[in-house]
């Protein structure tokens, strides 16, 4: 894998570790946003109509406008109620007794939101709770009131929001965040191999001059470097500077090997003369019939002149 390679992925793989954490961290901020905020509406729409249906139904103690105690009204008169009948259609409500049957709903509906044992339990404590719960297709928050009177559980109020919405949102949200990120990190190792690229190329300058020196053994050559001085700048530097003395040793190598050529080629030139000498003065002792004594020691005396 080339250096450009690794650089693009290196570029790519931190962006995308970035797109990756501000997505998850933009995908949670909303999920928690959205969710607080249909917790706090429901939770207002709770105890508003929580405080109407104790006041109206569960406290002698209210006066109507002629100053006589208020009747208390059945629970089966709820669901005609203008308190239920105003409430917002986005709202699913419904009255249940302690045992979770149900009373009253704004819109006749005759099947209560469904209840788990544990929050059943929790309800039994006077507590309010939260549940997510699926009646039909439909997703719903609903939230489980108490409504007690002398510290006895005698109602449930529930108020739900549908969450199909709120995950259509997030849904859309995530298929957004993964589409732009992924576009996005396309467009992250494109530009990553560009820069890599122009990054790289002094580099790849550089090997090419020292492939031209090692095919043409030509010295002379440097690198042509015209940037700023960082670290390939630095390194053109070393380099033709590590050409210089490469080029300055092999002149004084070929020096000395024209010195020692010239060496040879004299002292060859000056042997080759006595070398004839004594060479044809052995040619005159080996012949037959022998020379003379005389003859034969002035051939001995030449021999003997010829060596240092």
């Amino acid at each position: 894998m080339s250096i450009r390679l690794r650089l693009a992925l290196l570029y790519t793989f931190i962006l995308a570790l970035t797109l990756v954490v501000f997505g998850s961290a933009l995908y949670a901020i909303q999920w928690q946003t959205t969710l607080k905020s249909l917790k706090d509406d429901i939770s207002l729409s709770s105890q508003t109509l929580t405080r109407s249906i104790f006041l109206t139904y569960l406290s002698p103690d209210v006066k109507d406008h002629s100053g006589d105690p208020q009747v208390i009204i059945p629970f089966e008169m709820l669901t005609g109620e203008q308190m239920l009948k105003q409430l917002r259609e986005r709202e699913i409500v419904r009255v249940l007794s302690a045992d979770g049957t149900l009373i009253a709903s704004p819109f006749g509906a005759v099947e209560a939101l469904p209840i788990s044992d544990a929050s059943m339990q929790t309800l039994q404590s006077r507590k309010s709770c939260w549940e997510i719960v699926t009646p039909q297709t439909e997703r719903m928050l609903v939230l489980n009131s108490p409504v007690t009177l002398n510290d006895e559980l005698v109602l449930i109020i529930q108020v739900a929001r549908p969450l199909t919405e709120r995950d259509r949102a997030l849904h859309i949200l995530a298929s957004t965040l993964f589409i732009a990120g992924a576009a996005a990190i396309l467009i992250a190792f494109g530009i990553g191999w560009i820069i890599s690229s122009t990054a790289l190329r002094p580099i790849q300058r550089i090997t090419q001059t020292a492939a031209d020196i090692d095919g043409e053994n030509d010295l002379t050559r440097r690198v042509d470097h015209k940037g700023p001085y960082d670290e390939v700048g630095r390194l053109a530097v070393t380099f033709n500077a590590m050409l210089d003395r490469l080029q300055d040793a092999y002149a004084r190598v070929n020096h000395a090997l024209t010195m020692q050529r010239d060496f040879v080629a004299d002292v060859s030139h000056e042997l080759r003369t006595p070398l004839t000498t004594i060479r044809g003065n052995l040619d005159l002792l080996q012949r037959q019939p022998p020379l003379p004594a005389e003859e034969r020691a002035d051939i001995l005396n030449d021999l003997q002149d010829q060596v240092p």
